[in-house]
C-alpha cells in the first residue's frame, strides 16, 4: 500500500477477513460478508481518507495505520 496510492474498500477488508480466517482458522459468514456492521467498517474507511479544511486527516500510513486499529477495534465492524 505504502506509496501506491490506493485506498482500501470494504471488500478489500472483507478479503483480507476471508484469507486472515483460511490461514488462521475460524468460520467466515457468507451471507453478510462476516461484517457484524457495514456501517461501521465504512465511517473507519471514510474518516481515514478524509481531509478538514483541505488537509488530510491522517497524511502517513502510519497515523492511517494507527486511526485504523483504533476505531476497528472499538466498533468491531467484523463478526467475531
Amino acid at each position: 500500500m505504502v506509496g501506491t496510492g490506493k485506498t482500501l474498500t470494504v471488500a478489500d477488508i472483507v478479503e483480507i477477513n476471508r484469507r486472515m480466517i483460511a490461514h488462521f482458522g475460524g468460520i467466515f459468514f457468507e451471507g453478510d460478508d462476516n461484517l457484524a456492521n457495514r456501517g461501521s467498517l465504512e465511517y473507519v474507511l471514510a474518516e481515514i481518507y478524509g481531509s478538514l479544511y483541505g488537509q488530510e486527516l491522517y497524511p502517513d500510513i502510519f497515523q492511517k495505520a494507527g486511526w485504523k486499529l483504533l476505531t476497528l477495534q472499538s466498533e468491531l465492524p467484523l463478526t467475531k
